[in-house]
Formats: C-alpha cells, structure tokens, sequence
C-alpha cells in the first residue's frame, strides 16, 4: 500500500511538473508562434488579462510564475531543497488568485473560477505542509510571501479600478469566444485582434436584436397579466 502510493504521488508531482511547465513556456514563448488557438490565448492573457490588470505584458509574468512553481513541484519530490519547493507554492497560488480575480470582474465564461480556486486552495495546503515540515529557515520565504500579498492587494485594486473601462473588452471577448466555439475551424492570424471571418457588426446586431425580442416579450407578458387581472 505504501508503494502504491508513493507511485501515485509521484506520478501526479511528473504529471503537474508537465502542465505546469507546459503553460510557462506557452506563455513566454507563445508570441512566436502562428497558431490560431495559441493566438487566441496570447490575446486573453495580454489584452484581456493584462488589460484588467494594467499589465500589458501579463503573460509573461505568468510565465515566470508558473514555470517557478513547476520548479517547485520538481523540487518538493525529487531534491531535498527546502525553500524551492514553498516559493513554487506560493507563485502557484498567486497565479490562480491572480486568474480568479480577473474571473470575478470580467464575467461569465471563458473565465471558469472554480478550478482556479481549487487549484489554489491545494497549492495553499501544500505551502502549509512544507512552511511547517520541511522549512527551517523561514526568512526569505517571509520575505517573497510578504511581497506577493502586497502585489495582490495592488493588483486587485487595480483591476476594481480598471473594470469600468475593460467592460467592452470583456463582452466582446466574451463574443468572439462563443463564435470560436461554434466555429472550431477558426483562424486567427497573430497579430490581428479578431479571428477571421469574425462580423462585429453582426455579432453586436444580434444582440441587440435578442434584446428587443426580450424587452417585447416581457411586455407581452406584463400586457398579458394586467389582462387576466382586470377580469378577475
């Protein structure tokens, strides 16, 4: 039973090394590439993202972050390293704050909280664990995790503040989303802000029109129960 786990932790610490680092390169090196769901996603993180946090460049912020907690996890299994693996946690943990925050003032999705905050929620108990098993010098780890929740409570107010300006962005990312899922072939080109074939126009249209149909169907409604009241 012993083995077995231990074969399970470390297969879940490689599998979480792998994503990790996966979205750290992705984000640091995503702008080389001409791939139109790369493109897609460097959009969100600087224009989205970095626009709700005044940081035009976010993405490669995260990426510094996540490839830091990458390092961590490696670390925590696979060195005796004592510091390494609690700076990994709490970049780990700053970054999903970081995504969850954004998530709460841009809207609906493509911005799903909760994975966000569970992911956080374990990086936080496994910051506990080692803070308190395997960390006997607790200086510099004060130190950067004093840092990051003075950045957070900046970022965090930067985001409250910028969130009336960011608002068109967001509805219209949150537009342009919708259209990609429904048209899975897309092509965005790097460099542009939209995906080819993409109508603003006819997107912004549409929801004008869907709000009329719902302003004349309240109507009917209300037109309707006033009816049936004065009959009773």
């Amino acid at each position: 039973m012993a083995a077995l786990l231990t074969w399970l932790t470390t297969f879940l610490a490689i599998c979480s090394f792998m994503a990790l680092a996966g979205f750290a390169l992705l984000n640091l090196f995503g702008n080389c590439f001409d791939h139109s769901s790369v493109t897609m996603f460097m959009y969100e993180m600087d224009h989205v993202m970095g626009g709700a946090l005044g940081l035009p460049h976010y993405s490669k912020i995260e990426g510094l972050l996540l490839g830091l907690a990458a390092a961590g996890v490696w670390s925590s299994m696979f060195t005796s390293n004592q510091l390494l693996p609690v700076l990994g946690y709490i970049a780990l943990g700053t970054c999903m704050a970081i995504c969850s925050l954004c998530g709460i003032y841009t809207g609906p999705p493509p911005y799903p909280i909760v994975p966000f905050v569970a992911v956080g929620l374990v990086s936080t108990v496994l910051l506990v664990y080692r803070w308190n098993k395997h960390l006997d010098n607790r200086e510099e780890a004060w130190m950067f995790l004093t840092t990051v929740l003075v950045a957070l409570m900046c970022l965090a107010n930067r985001v409250k503040s910028n969130e009336p300006r960011q608002r068109k962005t967001n509805a219209r990312f949150i537009q342009i989303n919708q259209w990609c899922a429904d048209h899975p072939e897309f092509r965005w080109v790097k460099g542009k802000d939209a995906p080819e074939g993409y109508n603003e126009e006819k997107e912004q249209q549409q929801e004008r029109n869907d709000s009329i149909d719902w302003t004349i169907a309240d109507e009917t409604m209300r037109n309707r129960e006033g009816g049936e009241t004065k009959k009773l």
